[in-house]
């Protein structure tokens, strides 16, 4: 994917790919990052990113560079959620999100008391990557005692 940008732009890549990579992982069907103001320093240039699900379609506009737009729409989508592997609420900190009845992508409610129960799945950035909370690396194997 190539995102535009203004000369002298700099940004932090791992971020920018890490956030890309979580947008396209929720089954995005359709993603941008732009910026609105040319002819005007990097930081004044308007950044946004968008993306598009089965008719619903979030935005995250005016920020100061690609990784703040990036960063932003992923926190939203993110933030509340539930986590497919562990069927977790998903939050970027420990604090739990507030619960609130809200649509999936599939266009199923769930529903605040179902938030409510549900294990807290907290995901983190790890380089170019956001792991989820319930993904654990896999222990070493012990040898057996007495070998």
């Amino acid at each position: 994917m190539k995102i535009p940008m203004p000369p002298g732009a700099v940004y932090d890549k791992e971020a920018l790919l890490a956030g890309v990579d979580l947008i396209g992982r929720t089954g995005a069907r359709q993603f941008e990052v732009g910026y609105l103001h040319e002819g005007v320093p990097s930081e004044e240039a308007g950044w946004y990113a968008q993306a598009r699900w089965s008719g619903t379609r979030l935005i995250a506009e005016n920020h100061t560079d690609p990784v703040e737009a990036v960063e932003a729409l992923a926190a939203r989508v993110l933030t509340g959620g539930q986590c497919q592997h562990c069927r977790g609420v998903t939050s970027l900190t420990e604090e739990r999100p507030d619960p609130r009845g809200r649509y999936m992508a599939d266009g199923t409610v769930w529903t605040t008391k179902e938030q409510q129960a549900a294990p807290l799945c907290q995901w983190t950035r790890q380089g170019p990557r956001w792991v989820r909370g319930c993904e654990r690396p896999a222990s070493p194997t012990a040898a057996p005692e007495g070998r």
